[in-house]
């Protein structure tokens, strides 16, 4: 059904906003690891966001359930978490996924 409104349907993995300016990899797995077993992380540091793989969609949905009634909190702000459009995270990132400015 969510996937009809323009969002991604059920995926175990997600995409997480707002990460505050100096976050760590090490900072996102505490927190989410807190709500379910965290696989792999891919941090997008230049835009403040990243996706974070769990083992199962039950388990994403149990966190995305959770962070319903207790939105998820990284250094005192909050990390809006939704399904991610990717079914994993490949073992590398790909290239140029930071995307920055100039890059060909």
């Amino acid at each position: 059904l969510s996937s009809l409104f323009g969002m991604p349907g059920p995926s175990k993995v997600l995409h997480l906003r707002n990460l505050p300016d100096g976050v760590t990899e090490f900072d996102i797995r505490s927190v989410v690891s807190a709500y379910a077993p965290v696989v792999r992380v891919l941090h997008l540091y230049r835009k403040g966001q990243c996706f974070v793989e769990l083992q199962s969609i039950e388990q994403a949905a149990a966190v995305l359930e959770q962070c319903i009634d207790q939105p998820m909190m990284i250094a005192n702000r909050v990390v809006p978490a939704q399904y991610s459009n990717k079914d994993e995270i490949s073992q590398g990132p790909a290239p140029g996924y930071e995307g920055g400015a100039g890059e060909a």
